[in-house]
């Protein structure tokens, strides 16, 4: 038996109630609309460019990922047990979930300085993934490829943010949407930070 298959049955094995819904909810936290929502209170918390940062490092890597997908064209498991609210539909390699959930935590540990996020955000990545393998709908390569994807193009990400043309740009985005929160009455939350 290849690796590959036997890592899938070991991690495959739902039927424990309690288990199964957590599985689910990490697996369905990696959805981008879900993953979105972790820019509200990095908006709230004074850290407004890196909420930018966040939703365009999330759309892009919609993208990316969906691209690879249809090119790779490889398919998702046909065995083991898939948890609803899930299906086989669509190609698996890589996990866009994992992609995401990887660059979104290189993303929050360059940016932010504080260990405890650092540690949390990878924890959150690694049990996103897995949680891909439990629910059926993935093989252990397509979150392991989905991994290091994501990690090399946060690392991409980061190091754009840093050109001065986008700074500029982002900046922009950030006052704009300042500017609508504050005529729709929203409280601003603490000042920008770096």
């Amino acid at each position: 038996m290849d690796l590959n298959l036997a890592v899938f049955l070991f991690l495959n094995r739902p039927g424990n109630p309690v288990l199964d819904a957590i599985m689910v909810a990490l697996s369905v936290s990696g959805y981008v609309y879900f993953m979105a929502l972790w820019a509200v209170p990095l908006w709230f918390l004074g850290r407004r460019r890196i909420a930018v940062d966040l939703l365009l490092l999330i759309l892009i890597d919609m993208v990316l990922a969906t691209l690879m997908k249809d090119a790779f064209a490889l398919p998702r498991p046909t065995i083991g047990t898939v948890l609803p609210p899930f299906d086989r539909d669509g190609y698996g390699f890589p996990s866009a979930h994992a992609t995401r959930a990887f660059a979104l935590a290189l993303l929050l540990t360059l940016r932010l300085p504080d260990r405890r996020v650092q540690g949390i955000v990878f924890a959150y990545a690694i049990f996103v993934g897995i949680s891909r393998i439990y629910a059926g709908v993935h093989w252990p390569s397509d979150v392991l490829a989905g991994a290091v994807i994501g990690l090399a193009w946060g690392y991409v990400f980061v190091r754009a943010t840093r050109l001065p043309a986008y700074a500029a740009a982002r900046d922009r985005v950030v006052e704009w949407i300042q500017r609508v929160l504050d005529r729709l009455h929203i409280p601003r939350g603490r000042p920008e930070s770096q």
